[in-house]
């Protein structure tokens, strides 16, 4: 197997957690009667945090892939603020609740954990 054929597996199991953790939140929200007032941010708060960590894990494929300077200097650079925009047009332009986007965004805390679950050998002892 190459590096590349093998960064690409792990950046697959990578996301898949996440894209779980984004699919439960939309269902749960649309199902409950008592979070269908905020069905809309949390899903969208989750779709936006599924986006990130999506670029963030495509571009450290292609950073380690094709070890490029530049790529990771400009996602660092122009990935944050753009996010920013984003979060603040959706809460200002579009009214939705502040709070339940907040939460949507925060489905990313589940999804970390379960990618360590499912690749434990992240987290590696060290040799003595």
């Amino acid at each position: 197997m190459t590096d590349n054929q093998m960064i690409t597996r792990s950046y697959l199991k990578a996301l898949l957690p996440h894209f779980i953790i984004t699919a439960c939140v939309i269902i749960i929200s649309h199902s409950l009667p008592a979070l269908q007032k905020i069905a809309a941010e949390l899903s969208i708060g989750s779709l936006v945090s599924m986006m990130n960590f999506t670029v963030i894990c495509w571009a450290l494929k292609n950073i380690f892939i094709k070890k490029r300077v530049a790529l990771s200097v400009s996602i660092i650079v122009f990935k944050w603020p753009i996010l920013g925009l984003i979060l603040y047009e959706l809460v200002v332009q579009l009214r939705l609740n502040a709070l339940a986007l907040i939460f949507g965004l925060a489905s990313i805390v589940p999804a970390v954990l379960g990618l360590l679950i499912f690749k434990p050998d992240i987290i590696k002892k060290p040799v003595k």
